[in-house]
């Protein structure tokens, strides 16, 4: 995933009928996990503003993002954020990069610590750049402990952004892992097969450069199938596919109320 919010405001198929849902899961309880790495200056505080009341309408989880992680000091924008948060539905996680198991843990570790000395408030923590293979697995775990001790009831999400191996969620309090990540291939996208044992809560998607709400529509629909409980799909593109929230934001929310039967 792309690792920087740009300090400063980001300038961030054709269509086919999609059938809509025959019936709410009642396993399958959705929520938006949006990369939200638009800085809350100008126009960008607006974003975080209509994100943060969206929440109202279905479950949402923002991933803050001050500086590939929390920074190197307080970004009293971002704490703006944290008080704008307060108080509503929105569960609002920090950014840490593991880079592929390149990082000491100290270091991952010192940013998860960062997180709750720079903003208190901060409900868990999404680590990006998570390594795929199992040879790695007891390096990520031991960070995904130290976010659980360090933050009470921490939501923990970590990104592969590709099917890792299952050591990575062989424990009781494992994560959510998002399994895929990109803007091409998802239509033949399937989980292996070991995902078939846990409960849906612990997959997520992030799918970009999706141009149309029918598209969306259509893409939505395998994510369901795929048992994935964590969704966001945004028409934004690279070189900043997270630099705002997608054309058809309203639409996306539809659909993650119609899911749970809301």
């Amino acid at each position: 995933m792309l690792r920087t919010a740009v300090l400063g405001l980001l300038l961030i198929v054709s269509p086919i009928w999609c059938e809509p849902l025959s019936a709410a899961d009642p396993e399958l309880k959705m929520k938006v996990l949006v990369p939200a790495y638009f800085y809350p200056g100008g126009e960008g505080l607006q974003k975080w503003r209509t994100l943060i009341a969206s929440a109202a309408q279905a479950p949402i989880v923002a991933i803050a993002n001050p500086d590939s992680g929390p920074g190197k000091k307080i970004d009293e924008n971002y704490r703006e954020v944290f008080k704008l948060a307060k108080g509503s539905k929105i569960t609002l996680i920090g950014y840490v990069t593991l880079s592929y198991a390149q990082r000491p843990v100290s270091a991952v570790k010192g940013d998860i610590d960062s997180w709750v000395h720079f903003h208190p408030e901060v409900q868990g923590i999404f680590f990006d750049e998570q390594p795929s293979e199992a040879e790695h697995a007891p390096f990520a775990l031991e960070c995904f402990d130290h976010a659980r001790k360090t933050i009470r009831n921490a939501t923990v999400v970590s990104n592969p952004g590709v099917p890792c191996a299952k050591e990575y969620l062989a424990r009781k309090d494992y994560p959510t892992v998002c399994l895929f990540e990109h803007q091409d291939g998802f239509d033949a996208h399937r989980p292996p097969a070991w995902t078939a044992d846990l409960p849906a809560d612990r997959f997520a998607t992030l799918l970009y450069n999706t141009r149309t709400a029918d598209d969306m529509k259509r893409q939505f629909q395998q994510v369901v199938r795929n048992r994935s409980g964590y969704v966001f799909i945004t028409d934004a593109a690279n070189p900043m596919p997270w630099g705002r929230l997608p054309s058809y934001w309203d639409e996306e929310l539809k659909l993650v109320r119609d899911a749970n039967g809301q």
